[in-house]
């Protein structure tokens, strides 16, 4: 692996993945911009440290009026010119001590900070402080995910993953990769930067693999890579030359892995293929040089020294080119190996002491840090965030609970009320027994009237507590589901959504109650999406039949009736807990609409355990007391079919069902389109 084009490809992946918020930054970055302005209209490029500051200082004092955020303004770049221009992170970490306070001022979110702490990882992986520098990237990314803008997530997981590379813990770089790929896709953004940063990290994941000696899995990440620039080129035709570039150094990794699997011919058509598009005027010229020296080690391997001698004038040319880069250090044991297979041992020694004084120099810094920093670092900042979840959690927690209170008190008053009021009735029955020897014949009629009144109001309760049982389950399900984290973050609301519907329409019921009028008035008459209905009852009801792994399958259609809302909703979610109550474990319970000529037929239909036959008759009579276990030992109080027989009448419809024992059950509900 040569680690010149690795080191290529690492960059070019920030870089690109950065592009975005480097868009950003040049608008509203740390500061008001007004210094960065100033700088671009005086042509700002000194290559003196010294002479920069001084310009910058300069400049920041003649602002009339400043400002915080021109104070953020020239701290972030004094600390970027440091950094970026003179290589002194040491220097660069003491302007960003001054800068970290100012951003914090401007909020923990915001734009300002999560730019500082960005930059101070920077200089932290400058100075080698690994630890320090994953921590801030980790904690920065933790704030980018709450602005839900996918597109700036992989500036900072290429900074993760960058850590990771230095500290050599190539499987967690890769992984970091693979994320950085997903989120590009994620991001709805067809730009060539996009495309490029998608590229590079295919082959940053190859590289990795192949530095952990994951051949096979590196060599597929190589062929991603150039399948993607290939179904790509057409659409940047302005961008040929980049599309060679990033071919090439693809082609060079493949050589890599072809020559350790022992593919040598094909290694080295490789190399030659790589070294012919980057040793053309304005391509990747230090890249080719690391190609050659793979290529040339592949010519000593053979005994072919002679056409090595050439390459190595070549690769020595292009070396001088770049100093600062890495290719000295392969250059020199390049010429150890060439002098060893020449027999030249006096010479083979001296490169090789040259090039291990050059290693020590360059490798052992890398390799300081201890590489269990990463772990900790996480751990540490993972322990964080999970804090900060468990106080969002507990905040949730009390808005349950400050509902449930209220329900709770809801019900001990409608008890008091009943518990009042059936005194007074007992005190009207006492001063009639008074008279009852001077009126015993009206008296007769009018205790007969009193006890069906009785019967009637004792009935009442027993459908409305039937009937809010399914809401208040449905309350409790779904918050139990809330407590114990198996909602999405994504679905609290709409589940919070689901509460509220079920705590309305139980607040509906009781009021009803209250008002004495759940089954003597037709209700209000309103035009219903029947469709709407049934989602929401599927809607509410889908999780508790997820705990016995059933399906809600809804086939709707787009129709209206005119009927009373809030009965219909009885009806279905009655007639949808009876079939989760009696279908088995991972059984389909489907609701089907459809229209027969002028009539919309509703059917609910079930596999379950079906009605025994000698109680099909009367199983819809308010005087059928049938009650039967559920599947999952639910109790049944015998009341549900005879509530939804009522209310079908009541809302003008008509039910019938069929059955057959261990086989299932269907209820079909039909009403009169026309209104008639």
């Amino acid at each position: 692996m040569r680690p010149g084009g690795l080191c290529l490809l690492l960059l070019l992946a920030v870089l690109v993945c950065g592009i975005s918020a480097c868009k950003d930054r040049a608008g509203k970055n740390v500061s008001g911009n007004r210094i960065t302005t100033l700088l671009g209209e005086r042509s700002f490029q000194p290559k003196d440290s010294m002479l920069a500051e001084r310009v910058i200082d300069s400049v920041y004092r003649s602002l009339p009026g400043r400002t915080p955020g021109d104070e953020r303004e020239r701290f972030y770049l004094l600390a970027n010119y440091a950094q970026t221009n003179t290589g002194n992170s040491t220097r660069a970490l003491r302007y960003s001590d001054s800068l970290l306070p100012l951003a914090e001022n401007a909020g923990l979110e915001s734009e300002e900070y999560l730019e500082a702490i960005l930059q101070r990882g920077d200089i932290f992986t400058g100075l080698r402080r690994y630890d320090e520098a994953f921590t801030l990237f980790f904690r920065a990314k933790q704030l980018v995910l709450k602005k839900n803008n996918p597109c700036l997530l992989p500036t900072y997981t290429a900074r993760l993953a960058s850590v990771c590379f230095r500290l050599r813990r190539f499987k967690e770089a890769a992984d970091f990769y693979k994320v950085i790929v997903t989120e590009y896709h994620n991001c709805q953004d067809s730009s060539f930067w996009r495309f490029a940063a998608i590229q590079a990290n295919y082959d940053n994941i190859g590289i990795m693999y192949s530095r952990i000696n994951w051949l096979d899995s590196a060599e597929t990440y190589y062929r991603k890579a150039l399948v993607f620039i290939d179904s790509n080129e057409n659409r940047f035709p302005g961008r040929r030359a980049f599309m060679e570039i990033a071919k090439a150094v693809v082609y060079g990794n493949q050589g890599d892995v072809a020559a350790r699997l022992g593919r040598t011919e094909e290694a080295k058509a490789l190399f030659r293929k790589s070294i012919a598009y980057n040793s053309r005027p304005g391509y990747i010229l230090e890249d080719a040089g690391y190609t050659m020296v793979k290529l040339a080690g592949l010519y000593l391997a053979e005994g072919k020294t002679d056409s090595v001698a050439p390459m190595m004038a070549k690769i020595d040319e292009i070396r001088k080119a770049f100093p600062r880069s890495e290719l000295k250090g392969r250059y020199l044991d390049l010429r150890t190996q060439y002098a060893a297979a020449r027999k030249d041992s006096g010479q083979a020694y001296r490169y090789l002491l040259e090039y291990n004084r050059y290693n020590d120099s360059i490798l052992m810094p890398a390799i300081s840090n201890p590489l269990i920093s990463v772990g900790n670092a996480l751990e540490q900042v993972g322990r964080q965030y999970q804090l900060e979840n468990d106080n969002r959690r507990k905040n949730d927690y009390l808005v349950l609970g400050a509902f449930g209170l209220a329900m709770l008190l809801v019900i001990i008053g409608l008890l008091w009320f009943y518990y009042l009021r059936s005194r007074r009735s007992i005190g009207t029955l006492n001063e009639l027994n008074k008279n009852i020897s001077d009126k015993n014949a009206a008296l007769l009629e009018t205790l007969e009237k009193l006890e069906q009144m009785r019967r009637d109001k004792r009935q009442l309760m027993h459908i409305v507590a039937h009937d809010l049982r399914s809401p208040v389950g449905s309350i409790t399900t779904l918050a139990k589901m809330l407590r114990q984290d198996q909602v999405e973050p994504e679905m609290r609301h709409e589940v919070l959504d689901m509460i509220i519907k079920a705590g309305t329409s139980s607040q509906s019921l009781i009021n009803e109650l209250l008002e004495g009028r759940a089954r003597e008035t037709a209700g209000k008459q309103e035009t219903v999406d029947i469709a709407e209905v049934l989602q929401d009852a599927v809607g509410v009801l889908r999780y508790r039949a997820a705990e016995k792994q059933q399906s809600l399958t809804l086939h709707s259609l787009p129709v209206q009736l005119i009927s009373d809302r809030e009965k219909l909703q009885r009806i279905f979610h009655n007639l949808l807990d009876n079939a989760i109550k009696f279908s088995p474990h991972g059984a389909e319970i489907k609701i089907e609409m459809e229209e027969q000529d002028d009539r919309l037929r509703i059917c609910i239909i079930d596999h379950g355990i079906g009605i025994p036959e000698d109680k099909r008759n009367a199983l819809l009579d308010e005087a059928s007391s049938f009650k039967r276990m559920g599947t999952y030992g639910e109790p049944s109080y015998g009341l549900g079919l005879s509530i939804v027989s009522q209310l079908v009448r009541e809302t003008g419809g008509h039910i019938t069902y069929t059955s057959a024992e261990n086989e299932g059950t269907t209820f079909c509900l039909e009403y009169p389109l026309t209104g008639e």
